[in-house]
């Protein structure tokens, strides 16, 4: 006789689709407008865009940069994985007994190797960067992409 095993739900991707074919199917196009370049010394040589992201009547801008070895404008997927980077370092260092912001600045910072104020401010930014990226995609939709398996 042969029983069945019911499993525990898991949270995990379990349909295995990937990052790149969650782009191609998410209906999201990006357009990108040179911006004058950044005094920022962390941003010295690197050219600065303000990127706007569309999906339907939704959109989301926000500014990015690309090192001097990126020719031609940022394109749609390398935005987006850049953003599912940033969101999932900071979803991934959030401490499991607090909800302490500092102790997730914190967590957060040691993760990303940032020092002091440098952290926090790195932190903020991506805080802002994960709220906005959740309000553009949805809620489900935001927690599927965080487990996609990334292939770019």
């Amino acid at each position: 006789m042969v029983r069945k095993i019911k499993s525990r739900r898991s949270t995990r991707n379990t349909d295995r689709a990937t990052f790149t074919q969650w782009v191609e199917n998410s209906g999201i196009t990006s357009s990108a407008k040179r911006l004058p370049a950044s005094n920022d010394p962390q941003w010295r040589g690197a050219s600065k865009w303000k990127v706007t992201l569309r999906k339907g009547r939704k959109s989301m801008s926000l500014d990015y940069h690309m090192g001097s070895a990126h020719k031609g404008e940022p394109d749609t997927i390398r935005v987006l994985y850049s953003i599912v980077s940033d969101v999932s370092s900071y979803e991934g260092s959030r401490p499991l007994k607090s909800k302490d912001e500092l102790d997730h600045a914190e967590s957060f910072s040691n993760d990303m190797g940032y020092e002091g104020m440098q952290g926090l401010r790195v932190f903020r930014a991506i805080k802002k960067e994960a709220a906005q990226f959740k309000r553009f995609v949805g809620p489900a939709e935001y927690g599927r992409v965080l487990s996609l398996e990334m292939d770019y």
